[in-house]
């Protein structure tokens, strides 16, 4: 028998309240005689028990069970509280980046170099193909122009000298006009 067993077997009858003396075996016994460490384990376990049976309050049987309930409710709500918080704030980020996203402005450079022309407007989707509403502006025989638009895709042409149609021939995409020319087209979803 080592000292390990006789103060957990002490430690289990003092849990149950009982008085040790009565309830331990002979190799209990027979060890607690020779050794003077589980001895005094056993006096401090005595001490122990006398002012826990003195100092005890009587206290409701339901008393643990009425605790329990109050604080299982009490985490139920502060879950629920908790996970409609997290859901709300995941909701209105989203929402405040679905309309960031949507709403905000991409400035595409457009660019034509033709040196003899005289002038060059662009036109498209973006700006109901009026002629005159985007004058592109020349440098050295290069006309461009930064066009600020919202995301999605556009057809667009330039027109030269207020005349001739063109496609861009810098674009990768082209669609047929309708007028027996080709327009280009420019993805923002895809900048």
């Amino acid at each position: 028998m080592d000292c390990k067993q006789v103060i957990d077997e002490i430690s289990r009858i003092h849990r149950s309240e009982e008085n040790v003396s009565g309830l331990l075996s002979k190799e209990h016994v027979d060890h607690l005689k020779s050794c003077e460490k589980c001895k005094k384990a056993l006096l401090n376990f005595n001490k122990l028990l006398i002012i826990l049976k003195r100092e005890r309050a009587v206290l409701n049987p339901y008393f643990t069970d009425k605790v329990m309930k109050k604080l299982e409710s009490k985490t139920a709500f502060n879950s629920w509280k908790y996970a409609t918080a997290v859901l709300s704030a995941i909701l209105l980020i989203t929402g405040v980046l679905f309309f960031y996203e949507r709403n905000k402005e991409i400035t595409v450079e457009f660019s034509l170099e033709l040196p003899g022309a005289s002038e060059v407007s662009l036109v498209g989707d973006f700006n109901d193909w009026n002629i005159g509403a985007l004058k592109l502006k020349n440098n050295g025989g290069v006309w461009r122009a930064k066009l600020k638009i919202k995301p999605g895709r556009y057809q667009y042409a330039f027109v030269v000298d207020g005349k001739k149609w063109i496609a861009d021939p810098n674009s990768k995409n082209y669609v047929d006009s309708g007028f027996g020319t080709k327009n280009s087209i420019v993805d923002t979803t895809r900048l």
